[in-house]
Formats: C-alpha cells, structure tokens, sequence
C-alpha cells in the first residue's frame, strides 16, 4: 500500500501533495510520520493497485448504500468475499484489486462511491468520530463486472 498522513478529521493536511507524496517506502513513512505525529494512515487506491467501494448507510440523510448494493448484486450478481471494513458512520469499504484498462463509474446513487483515483483510510484507524474496522480479511479479489455494468 502507497500511504499518507490524514488529519484525525479524515482530512489530508494543507499543503500536503499526498498523490505524489504517498510511499511504500518505510524511510519516507516514518519521516513523514515523524512530520506528522497524529496522522492517521491512508492509503492512495489507484497507485496502490485497488479500487475501493464505499457504501454509505445513513438512511435518516436519505442513503441507503446496503439496499442499493443488495439490489445490484441481486441483478448483476454476488461480489466475491473481499476485505470488509466498517467505517466510522456505519457504512463499508470493500477491496479489490484495481482492473487494468477498465472504466469505473466514480458514484452509483448518493451512497455507494467508486475509489479508484482517490484516498481511503486504513482498516484499523481511528478519528475523532470513530473507528474503521476490520470485519473479513481475505484476499482482496478481482471485481467482478458488478460495477462496469451497473445502469445506475
């Protein structure tokens, strides 16, 4: 994974270039990390090889990310077990590894976001509003065309 410091608030720190900064490079990580003593990991998806899906579940702002996805999945088809995590707000990252030459919809309705071209926080992590938690560890897979075929 090609990772960077993000505030506590998720945020990545001003003036910090983080699609060029982020590294796999222990020396570079500790340095920024001695930079950046409360940082939280990220990690950049696309240099790091992974698409991310984020479903957001938040039904009282109008987001229904896990129906939207149960409804995709039972038309196009089940998504193989992947890394899960669950985020601070109650909603899912889900890993795969990032398709060469493929094009991605970067948002499905108001609640279910493509990151492949953006940042996500780390498993594990913790900020001021709570924690991102591991729920499956596997392998991440291969995405299936769920996502490419979606007319949503």
């Amino acid at each position: 994974f090609y990772v960077f410091p993000v505030n506590p608030n998720k945020i990545p720190y001003k003036g910090f270039a983080w699609s060029k900064l982020a590294t796999n490079n222990p020396d570079e990580i500790r340095a920024m990390w001695q930079a950046y003593p409360n940082g939280r990991p990220a990690f950049y998806c696309r240099k790091s090889g992974y698409l991310v899906i984020d479903t957001d579940n938040k039904p009282d702002k109008g987001k229904y990310g896990f129906k939207i996805l149960t409804d995709l999945t039972r038309e196009l088809g089940m998504l193989p077990k992947t890394v899960l995590v669950y985020t601070q707000s109650n909603g899912t990252h889900m890993y795969f590894k990032l398709p060469r030459n493929r094009q991605f919809k970067r948002k499905i309705e108001n609640c279910i976001d493509i990151q492949t071209n953006h940042y996500c926080l780390c498993g594990g992590v913790y900020t001021e509003k709570g924690s991102y938690r591991f729920v499956i560890i596997k392998a991440a897979f291969t995405l299936p065309t769920l996502l490419e075929c979606s007319k949503r």
